[in-house]
């Protein structure tokens, strides 16, 4: 049934009583009309009902499953009935919700009785009856079907009578009886919710001298929440995370309760950038640099940015230009730059204070206390590669890696991120970064010598010519190639001559070279790189065009960099609060950033193809939980 809103204009001069009398006969006759019974539309109410449901639109979502009743008849109607009245609690709706679950019941039976039973003690609790609520849940089933909404409700009533362990323990248990950890996290926010509300009545959150250790942690954590001294409640969320490195609430709250409270403190007064600066790295570590200056320029007004010294640790050392630093009272270093300044930075005997590095060590070497890694490592960027392949349903691949150290560890990071993703790296094949040609490893790896010696052995067997169309390997669906724009230039096309051409073709950041007009080799070959390189937003366009303009000629090789500075100069502030990222990630110049729980800024990256030598942005890689996604769990 539909009905139409009508305006009446004034100058048409119609009275209120005339009005009202309309409106009324139009509800007397509304409600004399007889819905005809039609499955077929019941049906497709129930199935918009649904849909309402799973937008969280409970209104509407009311409003059909009352039509859908209305259409219907016998068990049917009841149970769509029953499902009006839920939605009309979520709503608040607490009459009509009654209304809808009374006139359901008689024919209900099963789960569907069950449901509505415990919608009473649900709208006990919401008429302010949490004794009661309590005492209905009793006679019901806390472990079936219906488990994981019986424990909320008891959780709600518990903390509406200020049991609030009882209540922590009770959306504690609840997870058990979750499906999939969307929900599961969903519960945990809710949880934190309600003890936000009761921090604001007062609660104490005193835990007994039995209570489990992750009810325990989420009440000192609320008590902390409680406090009014930001910077004292910094310093205990700290020390609350120290005590409690696997609870649940670091991976859901822990990190925004850091970032308020240093929003709430002073922040850092001195910043220390120590970057190689003259020598063999002083470009790279001037782009760094200038990315720094850049992000410190537009941040904020004079007056609330930190002071800022510069130190060359090719001039200094890293070590001495590390301690100088502390000495002339830096409150946060940011840097160095290489691997072996900060191996150096890590092991040294000195005095430390919370570091930004510009790199990551080694897997076998341990990060002190307060030492934080961001990096443009080419291992996350393999390691986002095997992501991607995995989710386009790729299992079977070959690698072509130069023979370069470079080459060795982001050939190995793909092939450990993809085979802990469930796929299989057939063959590795490794080339002369020198040379020209790749055939003999393309050859090897598409096992078309092999193609090529059963060909001669079955010819000796005849003893007579054969003709011959080579072979290559069936089981491999891409490959990955670990290149720099040189070298993926030969690839490409030689791949194509050994009969490769319809395996698509994934590699990393290192194969493109921005602003260059040798990409056409390159046509169709895909690769993850920095948001700034293939996907920046209007406000890193006007920043990129700027650097060009201030940079030509060098700019887009010093892209990457310049982006990472960028990033560290934006990082400082949750860095010296010692909070990690938000759960969707910190938004870079330089990817997507998710912290670890080791300090380590892992990056999530966009990708392109190329197409007619320019880079053609792709949808985001699906988040599949696999190839080593357990790296950055919070």
């Amino acid at each position: 049934m539909q009905s139409a809103r009508r305006q009446t204009p004034r100058s048409f001069g119609i009275s209120i009583s005339r009005i009202f009398a309309i409106v009324l006969l139009g509800a007397l006759a509304a409600a004399c009309e007889t819905i005809p019974l039609d499955s077929g539309a019941a049906e497709r109410r129930a199935q918009e009902a649904r849909t309402f449901e799973q937008q969280g639109s409970w209104l509407q979502a009311a409003l059909s499953w009352d039509e859908a009743a209305d259409r219907s008849d016998g068990a049917r109607a009841s149970e769509y009935r029953l499902n009006a009245g839920l939605a009309y609690l979520n709503v608040g709706d607490l009459g009509r919700g009654r209304d809808r679950i009374n006139r359901a019941r008689p024919g209900l039976s099963g789960t569907a009785l069950e449901r509505a039973n415990l919608a009473d003690a649900r709208l006990m609790l919401a008429s302010g009856d949490a004794e009661g609520a309590l005492n209905a849940l009793e006679s019901l089933d806390a472990q079936g079907s219906l488990a994981g909404d019986w424990w909320k409700v008891r959780a709600d009533a518990l903390f509406a009578i200020a049991q609030d362990e009882a209540a922590v323990g009770a959306m504690v248990t609840r997870e058990r009886y979750l499906a999939g950890s969307d929900a599961i996290t969903a519960s945990r926010k809710e949880l934190w919710q309600q003890l936000q509300r009761r921090a604001a009545a007062g609660a104490s959150f005193q835990a007994s001298a039995g209570a489990d250790n992750i009810v325990r942690g989420w009440l000192e954590l609320a008590a902390i929440q409680a406090g009014d001294d930001a910077a004292v409640s910094r310093a205990r969320l700290l020390d609350w995370q120290r005590r409690y490195p696997t609870h649940p609430a670091n991976a859901t709250v822990l990190g925004g309760m850091l970032e308020s409270a240093r929003a709430a403190i002073d922040t850092p007064q001195q910043v220390a950038l120590a970057l190689p600066l003259s020598g063999r790295l002083g470009g790279a570590g001037s782009a760094v640099r200038d990315g720094f200056l850049a992000a410190y320029l537009e941040s904020s007004s004079e007056s609330g940015r930190p002071a800022i010294r510069i130190y060359d640790t090719a001039d200094e050392g890293p070590v001495p230009a590390y301690e100088r630093a502390v000495l002339e009272g830096a409150d946060i270093v940011v840097g160095p730059l290489t691997k072996d300044e900060l191996s150096a930075i890590a092991t040294a005997d000195v005095t430390r204070i919370t570091t930004l590095a510009l790199n990551r060590l080694d897997d076998q070497q341990l990060a002190p206390p307060g030492f934080y890694q961001l990096s443009i490592s080419p291992e996350d960027e393999a390691e986002e590669a095997a992501r991607r392949t995995l989710a386009e349903g790729h299992l079977v691949g070959i690698v072509l890696r130069p023979d370069t150290a470079w080459g060795r560890r982001v050939g190995q990071s793909f092939t450990q991120a993809f085979e802990a993703g469930g796929g299989r790296v057939a063959a590795t094949g490794v080339f002369d970064s020198s040379g020209q040609d790749y055939s003999s490893a393309i050859r090897r790896s598409l096992l078309l010598d092999e193609s090529q010696g059963r060909h001669k052995s079955l010819q000796n067997t005849l003893g007579t010519e054969l003709g011959f169309e080579p072979r290559r390997r069936q089981d491999a669906t891409f490959a990955f190639v670990a290149a720099n724009p040189a070298q993926g230039r030969l690839l490409r096309p030689q791949l194509k001559f050994h009969r490769a051409s319809d395996l698509p073709v994934y590699a990393t950041s290192s194969i493109y070279e921005p602003g260059s007009d040798r990409n056409a080799d390159l046509n169709g070959v895909m690769f993850d790189d920095i948001p700034w390189a293939v996907d920046p937003d209007d406000t890193s366009a006007v920043l990129i065009a700027d650097l060009r303009d201030a940079w030509p000629g060098k700019a887009d090789r010093g892209l990457r960099l310049y982006a990472l500075g960028y990033d560290a100069y934006r990082l400082v502030p949750s860095v010296y609060a010692g909070a990690g990222t938000p759960e969707d990630g910190f938004p870079g110049a330089t990817g997507r950033l998710v912290m670890s729980p080791q300090g380590i800024y892992h990056r999530r990256l966009p990708w392109a193809r190329f197409e007619n030598g320019e880079p053609v942005l792709l949808p985001p890689t699906p988040m599949t939980g696999t190839a080593g996604d357990g790296d950055f769990a919070e």
